[in-house]
């Protein structure tokens, strides 16, 4: 959990609070994308979208992003020069 991943491998964290998630997230670099699996209006997926940066935050997928040619993709911070594809990548 030291360098950005590109590859096959998702970590995968328990937690018993959503504060944790989102102390987790924003102790780090910001990441390329955030992955929330679970009710997409839950408070908890609210949370984490609203409190915390990324290129990123997808609710239950983890490919859409790479794959289509309407949703933008890239990174913020350190994690990217921006998003492109879709009508992002005309701007």
């Amino acid at each position: 959990m030291l360098d950005e991943i590109f590859g096959p491998i998702m970590p995968i964290f328990t937690y018993k609070a959503i504060s944790e998630v989102i102390e987790f997230i924003n102790a780090k670099p910001k990441p390329l994308a955030v992955y929330y699996f679970g009710k997409p209006n839950h408070k908890d997926a609210t949370e984490i979208r609203y409190k915390t940066s990324s290129g990123c935050f997808m609710t239950n997928e983890c490919l859409m992003q790479c794959i289509s040619h309407y949703q933008a993709f890239g990174g913020v911070g350190e994690s990217g020069q921006g998003r492109y594809g879709g009508y992002e990548g005309f701007k």
